[in-house]
């Protein structure tokens, strides 16, 4: 079937006649029931592609134009759209293949609280029909797949992603509806901890090992860099974290140059395919004296990575976030430096129909401010994170950088649109793919 995957349409000339009536073309033009169920007749152009009413199933019109001909039907792993298989994107056809109305269905009650962990979606009470936990069907490249025959997240009910969890791609058979809430954000660092990052993404940078020591550097690709110190207090802050937008640098610490952090660099593709999640800002130095305690703060964690394939049609009214965590706040002492914000992370939502009116928020977490201010997280009309303020003059540490926006990506046949989305320039939409 090379005209599948040169994405061949339906010609227009492909028709359904009911009850020996006038044919008219299907719900999209593009697809036909492989067979009259109401005792009409098929009509479709001799020789060419098109798609079954249930969207699984690729036929190639037979010579007399009145069904599929035999032994040339081609079952597509995700949909069958347009006359030509559409794939989901970063998960094997097999394992997209594998996910269909045999799976449980996720419908907890209002208010119910789910949770994804490395060992599935863990509800508190009942996910609907009496499960308790979904566990993952595939764990592709480092993410984790979980199957769904439907989804319906209501109003009052909250997914949660803990720290630790792989990133998430849900495969969806029929519909998907989020009316609730979906967090999947990286934590705030402290003046003693890194903050974790959400499924997927990298944590924060951990406190310096020692006193009047660099901060180290936060995790994933674009993870900010350790402020470091010079001097007797002068002690930088933690750079910001990057992956759409770039993070902020940190701070100098007493106006000496090249003290804080290098900001996260941006590394994502706007399609999210692969699919990828946020960085951890990087940790402040310490400013104190050798021997003195510890004094530099934990950078934020990266937001987590979130897909949802769907094949039916997605509706989103609730908020999806995958927020950066803030960069933490040294204690009493302003000599050491503010930890760097973690970046936003990915969110791919993609369907045959696509409606989102609901909030889709992938910021950058702020930096922790020392002697110095700590930058702005990306968030708005500002994608990348904003530096770490400076102790100019005097002795002191710097603030920690805001760390870079993360990337929203809705793929659709029909209706695909962003909702309102911070930052305003994460969000990008497309097709569906029509190769794996």
């Amino acid at each position: 079937m090379a005209c599948a995957a040169a994405g061949c349409r339906l010609p227009a000339a492909f028709v359904r006649s009911s009850d020996g009536g006038a044919g008219a073309p299907d719900a999209a033009g593009t697809t036909d029931s492989g067979g009259a169920t109401d005792g009409g007749t098929i009509t479709c152009a001799p020789s060419q592609p098109y798609c079954d009413a249930n969207g699984r199933t690729l036929h190639t019109c037979n010579a007399t134009g009145d069904g599929p001909a035999p032994g040339q039907d081609t079952p597509c792993s995700f949909v069958c759209v347009g006359g030509a298989c559409n794939f989901a994107s970063n998960v094997p056809p097999a394992d997209v293949s594998a996910c269909d109305d045999t799976a449980p269905a996720l419908a907890p009650a209002p208010g119910e609280q789910v949770h994804w962990t490395a060992a599935g979606l863990t509800c508190n009470t009942d996910c609907g029909g009496g499960v308790t936990t979904i566990p993952p069907a595939a764990t592709p490249s480092g993410f984790a797949v979980v199957c769904l025959a439907a989804l319906d997240l209501p109003a009052g009910t909250t997914l949660t992603g803990d720290a630790g969890a792989p990133g998430l791609i849900v495969v969806v058979d029929g519909d998907a509806t989020i009316a609730g809430d979906v967090v999947f954000d990286g934590a705030a660092g402290t003046s003693t901890t890194p903050g974790d990052g959400g499924p997927g993404a990298g944590a924060g940078g951990s406190l310096p090992s020692c006193s009047g020591c660099a901060g180290m550097g936060g995790a994933g690709p674009g993870g900010g860099g350790g402020g470091s110190r010079l001097t007797l207090d002068e002690a930088g802050g933690g750079g910001g974290g990057g992956h759409g937008g770039t993070g902020g640098a940190g701070g100098e610490g007493g106006g000496t140059p090249t003290t804080g952090g290098a900001g996260g660099v941006a590394y994502a593709v706007t399609s999210l395919a692969p699919l990828s999640a946020g960085s951890g800002g990087g940790a402040g130095a310490d400013g104190f004296l050798p021997g003195a305690t510890v004094g530099g703060a934990g950078g934020g964690g990266g937001g987590g990575a979130l897909q949802l394939s769907v094949r039916g049609t997605l509706t989103v009214g609730g908020v999806v976030s995958a927020r950066g965590g803030a960069g933490g706040t040294p204690g009493a002492f302003a000599d050491h430096g503010g930890g760097g914000g973690g970046s936003g992370g990915g969110v791919l939502l993609e369907a045959r129909t696509a409606a989102v009116t609901g909030s889709l928020v992938v910021d950058g977490g702020a930096g922790g401010p020392s002697g110095g201010s700590g930058g702005a997280g990306a968030a708005g009309s500002a994608f990348a994170g904003s530096p770490g303020g400076a102790t100019i003059p005097g002795n002191g540490g710097g603030g920690g950088g805001g760390g870079g926006g993360g990337l929203v990506r809705v793929n659709a046949v029909s209706g695909a649109g962003c909702g309102t989305v911070s930052p305003t320039a994460a969000c990008t939409t497309g097709a569906l793919r029509l190769v794996p």
